[in-house]
């Protein structure tokens, strides 16, 4: 993986089933090299996923994390398209969750995404500093945070990661920590949140925030 493969990576994922990583490739702004590009482990280029700039479907604006499922599914936050994206193993498009906007289910800057035991989809928004949770299908669930500097609340949150056990580690950026929640509802994967209250919608607790050294 070389300069002369990549112009500006942003995010990587690895399927180590597969065999495959994952590049967020932007490209520069006035570039139509907005791609997800695909290597194997020994770093050889195999190819790339997304149909480059645009906001069609499988086209890309500022592509930055991703994420593989436990079937090869790649995730791909989208961000100036406001979405998040998934393709199947063999990176054919197969839905795109979120748009732009203020409702629930909808997005300003989405930036880390991960997968849960239960399939359920997590998505930053760095934008609105939460984290809005939808289940395989697309629909929305639930969400938690929010803007400010208490335990558990966030201010321009990026990365994510979800651990084996359902605890969810987010990158709190100016809040300078990581904050981690634990899963305690795992009954809602069916369900579809509506005008819940903010408070009555949160599906983690915050379990502990480590500062930034």
């Amino acid at each position: 993986m070389t300069d002369a493969s990549l112009q500006r990576p942003t995010g990587v994922a690895v399927d180590k089933t597969r065999g495959k990583v994952y590049v967020a490739d932007t490209g520069h702004t006035d570039e139509n090299d907005h791609t997800i590009k695909v290597f194997d482990l020994q770093g050889k280029f195999l190819g790339k996923v997304g149909k480059g700039k645009g906001n069609q479907e499988g086209a890309f604006l500022f592509p930055t994390f991703l994420t593989v499922d436990p079937r090869g599914h790649l995730f791909v936050s989208d961000t100036l398209n406001s979405r998040i994206q998934e393709f199947d193993a063999d990176g054919k498009f197969v839905q795109a969750i979120g748009k732009r906007g203020t409702a629930w289910g909808q997005f300003d800057k989405p930036k880390g995404v991960g997968v849960d035991s239960f399939g359920n989809v997590y998505a930053v928004d760095s934008g609105w500093s939460n984290v809005q949770i939808f289940n395989a299908k697309g629909q929305i669930l639930l969400f938690f945070g929010g803007r400010g500097t208490y335990p558990g609340l966030m201010q321009n949150p990026g990365v994510l990661t979800i651990d084996k056990q359902n605890r969810i580690y987010v990158g709190d950026v100016m809040n300078h920590r990581v904050n981690m929640y634990q899963l305690v509802n795992t009954t809602a994967a069916d369900s579809v949140v509506k005008d819940v209250p903010a408070a009555k919608a949160a599906p983690a607790k915050p379990a502990s925030s480590a500062p930034a050294q």
